[in-house]
Formats: structure tokens, sequence, C-alpha cells
């Protein structure tokens, strides 16, 4: 009996500790809407702007001046690094912003410190200009 109790203890303990350490994880990388990265877009004209989905996924449309690089391609750093500025702001998306949040957090690895996930991704930006 004292054994089940202190086992039942135990493991409310360590679940408790669990979820607190979930919720004390936050998002380690920038995000914006793509409200704020149309006003931006619209302001500077001059972006750094990687569309991180498939080229048949590009090929339906895609944000003017973005540079495709596929996440899924095993040579996606290599072509992040030699095309564009580590020091200057890149805007990431894709179609509606989970593989631009793996690629945002993979180029930061690679010491690309200014990534910025444009959340929504191109189905907000197409939303947007409705």
């Amino acid at each position: 009996m004292f054994n089940i109790q202190v086992m039942k203890r135990l493991g409310l303990l360590l679940l408790f500790f669990t979820l607190a350490s979930c919720q004390a994880q936050k998002e380690d990388y920038a995000s914006i809407s793509m409200a704020e990265f149309i006003s931006i877009y619209k302001q500077m004209g001059d972006l750094q702007i990687l569309d991180v989905r498939t080229p048949e996924e590009y090929k339906e449309g895609f944000i003017k001046g973005a540079m495709l690089n596929n996440v899924f391609e095993p040579n996606f750093v290599d072509v992040a690094k030699r095309n564009l500025n580590k020091e200057k702001p890149i805007y990431v998306y894709c179609r509606s912003g989970r593989r631009s949040v793996k690629a945002t957090k993979m180029l930061q690895e690679q010491g690309f410190s200014k990534v910025i996930n444009v959340e929504g991704g191109y189905n907000a930006w197409i939303k947007q200009k409705e």
C-alpha cells in the first residue's frame, strides 16, 4: 500500500515538472504577421525574402522578389549560405507557416542571426491581397 501511494505521488510530481517545463519553453525565433510583413515590404522594397515551399507550389504563385529554396532539399542550408547575406534580415515564408518555422530555426543554427518567420505564409499573403 505504501509503495503504491509513493509511486502515485512521484508520478504526479514528475508529471507536474514535465508540464511546467513545457510551459516555460518559448519561441526561440522571431515571427511577424503577414500584415506586418506587407507593411515592411511596401516601405523597404529591397528585402531578402526566402520561399521554402516546393517548386510546384512556387509555380502556383509567389511573393515578388522571393528566392525559392525548398526546406526539404538536402542542400537547403548550402543554397542559403551561397545566396543570402547573413547580415541582412531574411523574411521566410512557406504555404501556411509550418515549414518556415523549421527553415528559420535551421538558418539560425547556421549563424544567420536576422531570420524572421512570416506567419501564415503564402496563404495569408493571398488573403491580405484580396
